[in-house]
């Protein structure tokens, strides 16, 4: 449920609506607590339920193993939420039922009571079950950091969201390098991938096995679309070395037709002087460092101009822009593979169904059974969903193209009737965008009925909304009178939804003024009564999806 909120300000003669929105304090803040198997702590608070955070074993009480989040705040938090790891098969939710919450302020005190986490069913079929917590009601003024304490073996969990009132600010732009497929020009060092410079976890890096003769090495990023960029940002290894991210070139190009990267548009030498920007270092381009250029395009490229050893060596390309793509309706939610009679069946081990819905072309997964004629790929968005476009990733690594040939694409309704229906033809070695004409479905498939072993053998499986201009889900006009607690309130809405409205004093405490507010089609204007209202210096106001 995503709430509007309205801030009225009673001080001025006239009332004047600012904005505030619901917004996760804790998301990208620094992390820290025990790790195993590499399942970093930055996994639990990246935005995605697709991933998960594995603390270790080993530490007894009051040493056991733990996360905690530092908000860099002070904020006046209204909810905590914490959220299970998906079901792919492994270990939930007894991994999370029993550990322990608490927030902490800017002392080192504990505001409010500790949080039992209690409740998750076994083999929890929901994907991204969520536990909510408010301090019953109250929220936590002033928290500044959030621990999670676990007392099972291998604690762990996908995500945990602090939520706070925030002011609206300017929008900033996006980093879509994640939403592609990087790839190298020749080996890379044994346990490091390519596939580590867009998966936003700057603690991880690449670079050639060899370690000498590595002039013109190039790491390659296919966007799969064509984008203008406000900056590109090159973040070097951080714990050696940096003398090995120095004199190197980055280049754009688009499509060349082929689906390969046409000649540069846009490029710039970084470093000639042989200098670096050290340790964990950023280098930040922008378009002027070529005047002539065009800095936009679909594929990003980091070539090598020097012999040092090793080079280039690189954590992390971002590739920001203020055209994102749109969300995907597919990232996290519950997937799983099944035979021809609908029956469930288990994937290859190590690659999950869950693959297909993390957002992430370099993973990939496919039925366990070798022979698999009229096996499909299922998600289930959970409710029946206006679908726009689909978009299916086969393999992007070279291996067994012909395992997803001439797949069939279905979308079925709630009640299981089929909505939409189309076979892509020949091998899908690229990702393929499949128009649905604006459908509204919940479950959408890729069937293997070509008959090909290990099939449907996948990258990513992504669903978006309908294309066109987005319109901001806000309160476009509030007006109150504190002399009869009368107001009318404006947002923006969805035909056919519900909304309540709330109020409050100091932004935690909120009390229902009136609910079940129909819809009027795309915008909603309604008057209501506040008592509250009635003297008040300020009152604030929230719209809430029922």
């Amino acid at each position: 449920m995503r709430s509007l909120v309205g801030t009225l300000l009673l001080a001025a003669a006239s009332p004047c609506a600012a904005q505030l929105v619901e917004t996760n304090v804790a998301l990208n803040k620094p992390t820290t607590g025990d790790v195993a198997f590499n399942y970093p702590t930055s996994n639990g608070n990246d935005g995605s339920t697709a991933n998960f955070t594995h603390a270790d074993n080993v530490n007894p009480s009051p040493g056991n193993p733990y996360w905690a989040v530092d908000l860099q705040g002070p904020f006046d938090l209204l909810r905590i939420e914490i959220v299970d790891r998906n079901n792919d098969g492994c270990c939930d939710p007894n991994r999370l039922n029993g550990s322990e919450i608490r927030v902490y302020d800017g002392l080192g005190a504990q505001i409010g009571t500790t949080m039992n986490i209690d409740g998750f069913p076994v083999n929890n079929v929901a994907a991204t079950a969520t536990l909510v917590f408010d301090n019953n009601g109250a929220g936590w003024p002033g928290a500044v950091s959030i621990r999670v304490d676990g007392y099972q073996q291998y604690f762990q969990f996908a995500e945990l969201r602090a939520v706070a009132l925030q002011p609206e600010g300017p929008p900033q732009p996006t980093n879509v390098a994640g939403t592609g497929f990087a790839r190298a020009s020749g080996a890379v060092w044994a346990g490091t991938s390519a596939a580590s410079l867009i998966d936003g976890n700057p603690a991880n890096f690449v670079h050639p096995s060899a370690p000498t003769g590595t002039l013109g090495f190039t790491y390659t990023i296919d966007l799969f679309a064509s984008y203008p960029f406000e900056t590109l940002e090159i973040v070097g290894r951080n714990n050696c070395c940096p003398d090995r991210l120095s004199n190197y070139r980055v280049s754009l190009h688009e499509d060349d037709g082929a689906g390969q990267p046409g000649p540069p548009v846009w490029s710039a030498v970084v470093h000639a002087d042989g200098s670096n920007a050290g340790e964990g270092g950023t280098d930040s381009l922008t378009a002027d460092l070529d005047p002539a250029g065009t800095f936009a395009g679909r594929f990003i490229t980091v070539e090598n101009l020097n012999d040092y050893q090793y080079s280039p060596q690189i954590a992390e390309v971002r590739a920001l822009t203020f055209e994102a793509p749109p969300s995907n309706l597919a990232t996290g939610k519950p997937v799983s593979f099944y035979d021809a009679t609908g029956l469930a069946v288990g994937s290859w081990g190590g690659l999950p169904a869950t693959n297909v819905v993390d957002g992430a072309y370099a993973t990939i997964t496919h039925p366990l059974e070798q022979f698999s004629t009229g096996y499909y790929l299922e998600v289930d968005l959970g409710e029946d969903t206006t679908i726009g476009s689909l978009v299916i990733g086969g393999r992007l690594d070279g291996c067994c193209p012909d395992r997803l040939t001439n797949a069939t694409v279905e979308i079925r309704d709630g009640t299981s009737n089929t909505v939409f229906l189309e076979e892509i033809p020949g091998m899908i070695t690229t990702p393929v965008t499949i128009e649905t004409g604006g459908v509204s479905g919940r479950y959408v498939r890729v069937v293997n009925t070509n008959g090909d072993v290990y099939s449907p053998q996948m990258s990513e499986l992504r669903v978006y909304p309908p294309t066109g201009p987005s319109v901001p889900f806000q309160i476009t006009d509030l007006a109150a009178d504190p002399g009869t607690g009368n107001g009318t309130i404006t947002f923006n809405s969805r035909p056919g939804a519900t909304y309540s409205l709330f109020s409050s004093g100091n932004l935690v405490d909120w009390a229902e003024v009136t609910d079940n507010v129909l819809s009027d089609g795309a915008v909603t204007t309604e008057n209501f009564s506040d008592p509250d209202l009635m003297g008040a210096d300020v009152r604030y106001y929230q719209i809430r999806r029922q």
